[in-house]
């Protein structure tokens, strides 16, 4: 069954790098959610809570949880979007970016860390196929993606 090894292989990547970042940015004051949440607006300024969950494929609940421990954190800035009045545009405060800084440079010493075996256009070639496979599974229904139809 060569389908487990390669289910088995994102598991392993997956859990690795959650593994990772979050000890990477446990003396934050950070959880996974949260840093990847403020890496998503560093990214995307002035984006929303809707986008976010439609770009990483995560309930609006859980973006709105992660959010608030942001704001009240004082990484992130929340304002109402004047285009609609019931999105809201989210910034990162200046405590945001130097930790965007931060987590920029753990997130460039993984990719590093675990594309060192590949050559140069091997590395090219798996992320284009990896931006690939993310498109292809945003295809699918919502239930199947963990979100609600």
């Amino acid at each position: 069954m060569k389908d487990v090894e390669v289910l088995r292989s994102f598991g392993v990547l997956n859990r690795t790098f959650l593994a990772y970042f979050s000890h990477a940015i446990a003396n934050q004051g950070l959880s996974y959610s949260e840093g990847a949440i403020l890496a998503n607006i560093g990214d995307r300024p002035g984006t929303n809570q809707d986008a976010l969950a439609l770009d990483l494929v995560i309930d609006k609940a859980a973006i709105a949880r992660a959010v608030k421990g942001l704001k009240e954190k004082g990484f992130v800035r929340v304002k109402r979007a004047p285009s609609d009045g019931r999105a809201n545009e989210l910034t990162l405060a200046r405590s945001g970016e130097r930790l965007l800084s931060h987590i920029a440079d753990l997130n460039d010493a993984w990719i590093r860390f675990v594309t060192s075996d590949l050559t140069a256009v091997e590395r090219r070639k798996f992320f284009e196929s990896l931006g690939k496979l993310v498109a292809r599974t945003k295809q699918l229904p919502p239930e199947w993606r963990g979100r609600p139809s």
